[in-house]
C-alpha cells in the first residue's frame, strides 16, 4: 500500500511539472515568436480577446458597431428630413398663431434629438476605429476577409 501511495505521488508530481512546462513552454513562445504564435492562435480560430474580465468576439462586434452606425446615419436622414417638413409648415401662412408654436417647439426637439444623435454617432464611429485598431493588431487578415463599411 505504501509504494502505491509512493507511485501515485511521484506521478502527480510528474503531471504538475509536465503542466507547469508546458505553460513555460508556451509563454516563452508568446514572448520569442509573437507573430508565429499570433497566426497559430488566428488559424486555430481565436478572434476574440479577453479584457479585463470582459471576452469581446472582436469581428463580431465590429460589426455590430457598423449597423448600430449606419442605422443613426439613417435616423440623422430621417431627423432632417422630418425637421425640415416642420420648419416648411411652420413659416406656411395658413397656420393658426398657437399650431406655428407647437410647430416650432416640435422643431427644436427634432434640432436637439439631431445633435444627440450626431453626438452618439461620433461615439459609434469612434468605437468602431478603435474595433478595427484591436482587430488589426491581433489579425490583419481578419480586416481583408470580412472588411466592415467604414
Amino acid at each position: 500500500m505504501a509504494e502505491n501511495a509512493g507511485t501515485i505521488s511521484t506521478l502527480k508530481e510528474f503531471v504538475t511539472c509536465l503542466r507547469e512546462g508546458t505553460i513555460a513552454v508556451v509563454l516563452l513562445l508568446f514572448l520569442f515568436l509573437p507573430g508565429v504564435m499570433k497566426n497559430v492562435l488566428a488559424k486555430a480560430g481565436f478572434t476574440s480577446a479577453d479584457i479585463a474580465g470582459f471576452k469581446w468576439e472582436l469581428q463580431q462586434s465590429a460589426q455590430q458597431t457598423q449597423t448600430a452606425t449606419d442605422t443613426v446615419a439613417q435616423l440623422e436622414d430621417k431627423l432632417a428630413a422630418l425637421k425640415q417638413q416642420l420648419d416648411q409648415v411652420s413659416q406656411s401662412a395658413a397656420a393658426a398663431p398657437e399650431v406655428k408654436q407647437k410647430i416650432m417647439t416640435l422643431s427644436d426637439q427634432v434640432g436637439k434629438t439631431q445633435a444627440e444623435t450626431s453626438s452618439v454617432q461620433t461615439s459609434l464611429r469612434n468605437s468602431l476605429a478603435t474595433q478595427r485598431s484591436i482587430i488589426q493588431k491581433v489579425d490583419p487578415n481578419l480586416l481583408e476577409q470580412k472588411a466592415p463599411r467604414p
